[in-house]
């Protein structure tokens, strides 16, 4: 049998055994979700994670990270210290097996930890697997410890390096360049994580230094995700203070805050165990549900809503609220390593009866509040209901018109331009071309309606991610000029963003400047599906007018596709905001559960 199997090219030979930690350098995807940006700041995250739990324990109360120079990442907590005395079944030190065996660690046991984020146990190992360099060291018992790797390989054995009054774990990692095409850590993206951390677990204080720019920052919320809502909600107005409860229910720890606003768009941001779960789960069903109910309930009680068959849905429920919701549960259930997903049956019953018992309380005890949230929800099913009975009066970009002009046409299913002008030539050869169309009140009336009503039927914000591809960044006035009260983009449920992971559309303004073609493409690539891309100014593309279709055959569109072309030196607000009426019809509604974050 053995000898017929070999013969036909699988064979037992053809079983490959991958030893220690091997499978994760072999497939590092599988544990970190790739070996882009996301992954590389990954590693970071699991580091963190630990000192984090070492928080939820109780035990740590500061969090020092430093970008080094030459962009190495050292993690330090003052945390009771990785154990480094001998395993009794491994028969080497307890630091060593966590570092270098997947699903080891002290968080399968619930005497070291109630409730953890590493509950897979293979954090530490994983970056260290991935790592060219790692180093760790660890005060405890008066003693300083200290160890070293090479690509999850140990160089020495565990030893003392002198005395210390001081407790904790400290962590140095040098990503392997052979694993990951880039090393290249962002201030930003760890900046907003570890920002994150901070509002989660009220009182921890987190401090950021990079070397690299002279740059640091410290972390520090007394308020907990009180705070991180109302900083939500901050570019809009705020309809009341924000609204925090907590509670335990069969063990499991709930915070929620919230906040509703003038805002068209929903901001909710949920998290189980300290990770931020961007795909929801069942603590977010809970909260929606409860919210539809409650709101529901209390309206109908107190004959708020316009007539008796009147009834709230849970997309007029949540319009302009802001939110966020944090578990502690002991056995969490997530989808994979990378923890997108919490998948508890029982917590959406746990969430759904604290805030029905909780909001239901606080809406009684504050009628006024109450009834400027039952108001604003009426509003959003009036602005529904009556989308319903007139569909024309909606921007129905999928029918091939823009009704907000009457001048936009498709020129191939989801790609739309102009049929006036020198943009028509553009529509033979499938491109879009926005070309200058004069200001007034009412047209700009007209457009941020038409944004409003796309963002609303989107059921969530749009994030820009906008790239100079020029030298001069003449037109950066311009995009900033979006946000200001005139146009007032945010309302309009349209934000900037720095993380391409985050952006929906990809605003390119410039001629594209020497050494910024790797660069542009490396930010479309790491933007998620669908992306969009809009290309502004006539030197985005050096065609001008006299070359609509440049936009796309050539300059910036041999880089990227190009799927919105705005001519025109320097573009203007309007005209901006006329491109993303245009590539929102091309936006899935829903996507990422409220926001892309």
């Amino acid at each position: 049998m053995a000898n017929k199997q070999s013969s036909d090219g699988y064979g037992a030979e053809s079983i490959k055994v991958l030893e220690g930690l091997e499978a994760v350098r072999k497939r590092p995807g599988m544990y970190i979700g790739d070996t882009a940006e996301r992954g590389l700041h990954h590693l970071v995250t699991e580091i963190v994670d630990n000192s984090v739990d070492e928080a939820l324990a109780g035990f740590c109360t500061e969090i020092n990270v430093v970008i080094l120079s030459d962009d190495r990442i050292s993690v330090e907590d003052n945390g009771r210290g990785i154990p480094v005395d001998m395993h009794p079944t491994e028969k080497r030190s307890a630091l060593e097996v966590v570092h270098t065996v997947l699903h080891a660690g002290g968080k399968f046991e619930k005497s070291a930890y109630k409730v953890s984020g590493g509950l897979h146990g293979v954090g530490a190992s994983v970056v260290n697997a991935l790592s060219d360099e790692f180093e760790v060291e660890v005060h405890k018992n008066g003693k300083i410890y200290f160890q070293r790797y090479e690509r999850g390989i140990p160089k020495m054995k565990v030893e003392e390096r002198g005395s210390t009054n001081s407790k904790g774990t400290k962590t140095t990692f040098t990503p392997d360049s052979k694993i990951f095409p880039e090393v290249k850590f962002k201030y930003e993206i760890i900046a907003q994580y570890l920002r994150e951390m901070a509002y989660l677990n009220a009182g921890l204080r987190i401090r950021l230094r990079d070397e690299r720019i002279n740059k640091a920052e410290e972390f520090h919320f007394e308020g907990g995700i009180a705070e991180y809502v109302a900083t939500l909600s901050k570019s809009s107005e705020a309809l009341h203070d924000v609204i925090f409860f907590k509670g335990v229910r069969d063990g499991v720890d709930v915070e929620v805050a919230l906040q509703w606003t003038d805002a068209i768009h929903e901001v909710i941001f949920t998290y189980a165990n300290n990770i931020h779960t961007a795909e929801g789960g069942t603590h977010l069903s809970g909260l929606k549900s409860a919210l539809t109910r409650t709101i529901n309930n209390y309206a109908t009680r107190n004959n708020l809503l316009k007539d008796k068959e009147m009834r709230l849905e849970g997309d007029d429920t949540r319009e302009g609220l802001a939110a966020v919701v944090s578990i502690k549960i002991g056995e969490p259930q997530f989808e994979g390593q990378t923890k997108t997903k919490l998948g508890n049956s029982e917590v959406e019953g746990i969430v759904s009866g604290l805030v029905n018992e909780k909001l239901g309380e606080f809406m009684e005890k504050t009628p006024p509040v109450a009834k400027r949230i039952v108001a604003r929800a009426v509003e959003a099913a009036t602005a529904r209901e009556a989308g319903l009975r007139a569909p024309d009066a909606t921007v129905r970009l999928d029918q091939g018109k823009c009704v907000q002009c009457g001048r936009c046409v498709a020129a191939r299913p989801g790609v739309f331009g102009w049929t006036d002008g020198p943009a028509a030539a553009a529509l033979s050869r499938g491109g879009l071309v926005v070309p200058e169309f004069a200001e007034t009140p009412d047209r700009l009336a007209a457009l941020r309606n038409g944004l409003k009503t796309k963002t609303s039927a989107l059921r969530r914000s749009v994030h820009l991610r906008h790239v100079d591809a020029g030298s001069d960044g003449t037109e950066e006035w311009e995009i900033l000029a979006l946000f200001n009260p005139v146009y007032d983009a945010h309302r309009l449920g349209i934000f900037l963003t720095a993380s391409p992971r985050h952006a929906d559309i990809l605003l390119v303004t410039g001629a594209g400047a020497r050494g910024m073609t790797e660069p542009l493409r490396q930010t479309y690539d790491a933007m998620p599906d669908p992306k969009i891309v809009i290309a502004v100014g006539t030197d985005a593309v050096s065609g001008g007018l006299a070359s609509p279709s440049y936009a796309v055959t050539g300059g910036i569109g041999a880089v990227v596709p190009v799927d919105v072309w705005l001519p025109g030196a320097p573009p203007t607000p309007f005209s901006i905001l006329h491109a993303l009426l245009l590539a929102l019809g091309r936006l899935p509604a829903g996507a990422g559960e409220g926001a892309r974050s």
